[in-house]
């Protein structure tokens, strides 16, 4: 399975390196006569405007095909020589050169900002909120009672105030209970695999 996926990466790698070059070639005024998806033998190709998109045998990468890479072989008659890899200035090739690690690095960027934002905590209004959700302490203001009582992680279970108690609470409904309840709170709540309860005076502004 683990050469599988490496197999499968260096693919796509491959590829969208290639694709950089092959974007820049076509934007910098070169004819770019084919783009290869796999190695070859070719299996099949389909030609749209001057490029050949082929489908080859061995899905390990890809390539692409600029004409004129070698200006020697190409006839001083040849009506596409001014768009030849080796007739194109210098500051094209060198762009044409770069531009694979380039995408490369774009590609990589990309992947770290889709995975970091998977990854990250998403405000939710309370009417979209799964039933199964429950209340974390996300953080802690430093001038906050719960400073030194809660730590970021911490699962609240269910907050009491006399004979008041909100079992299971939502960021609203907490957030009303305390307001309505300005008296000394009794807060359960669960660290890991331990719980805890604590008192707590609501700071008054």
């Amino acid at each position: 399975m683990s050469v599988i996926l490496f197999l499968l990466v260096l693919f796509v790698l491959i590829l969208v390196h290639e694709w950089g070059h092959f974007i820049v070639a076509k934007k910098t005024g070169m004819r770019v006569d084919e783009f290869g998806i796999g190695f070859p033998p070719k299996m099949f190709g389909v030609k749209k405007g001057e490029t050949e998109y082929t489908f080859n045998a061995l899905p390990i990468g890809g390539f692409v095909r600029i004409f004129g890479e070698n200006l020697e072989e190409i006839p001083d008659d040849d009506p596409d020589k001014a768009r030849a890899f080796g007739s194109r200035p210098k500051w094209a090739q060198a762009l044409v050169l770069i531009a694979g690690v380039a995408m490369n690095v774009i590609f990589a960027w990309f992947l770290f900002l889709i995975i970091f934002m998977i990854g990250m905590p998403t405000a939710v209004d309370e009417k979209e909120a799964s039933p199964e959700a429950v209340l974390y302490v996300s953080g802690l203001l430093p001038n906050s009672p719960l400073t030194d009582k809660l730590s970021p992680g911490s699962e609240i279970i269910s907050v009491r105030s006399g004979a008041d108690v909100l079992e299971n609470p939502k960021p609203s409904t907490f957030t009303g209970f305390v307001q309505a309840h300005p008296e000394t709170l009794v807060i359960n709540y669960r660290y890991g695999d331990k719980e805890g309860v604590i008192e707590v005076e609501p700071k008054k502004d």
